[in-house]
């Protein structure tokens, strides 16, 4: 599901790189909500409005997104934005996520990922 009621106001922040705006405007907001007006952009607009927020908030809104829109942004951002979207996410979103790449993404991503964080992957997804 997507939202294009913001579409125009979102595009013109990202071409702005309006990171301020663009911060109050996703934390004033659920996630969920996030995610679906970020539906509505294409995946290198969202690409470049993830990168303007701080990991914490790039991480959660990663995980509302479509798988489609997900797999989209890990094909089209650089691995090192991605294992920083991917630190921040929790165990299991995580997990899941990586779950649903391709084996070569999988392995290209791993050994960017923090030891801590390449171990939980193994192991939540050993008992999964």
């Amino acid at each position: 599901m997507h939202n294009p009621l913001l579409a125009p106001e979102l595009r013109d922040l990202i071409l702005r790189k309006d990171a301020q705006t663009l911060h109050e405007f996703c934390v004033g907001s659920h996630p969920t909500v996030i995610g679906e007006f970020f539906e509505a952009l294409s995946t290198d607009e969202v690409g470049q409005a993830l990168l303007l927020l701080q990991p914490r908030l790039q991480a959660k809104i990663f995980s509302h997104l479509s798988v489609e829109k997900q797999t989209e942004l890990a094909e089209s951002l650089s691995r090192k934005d991605l294992a920083c979207i991917i630190t921040h996410m929790s165990s299991d979103e995580r997990v899941d996520f990586l779950k649903r790449l391709p084996d070569e993404q999988h392995e290209a991503l791993m050994p960017i990922l923090a030891q801590v964080e390449r171990e939980d992957i193994r192991r939540l997804s050993l008992s999964a």
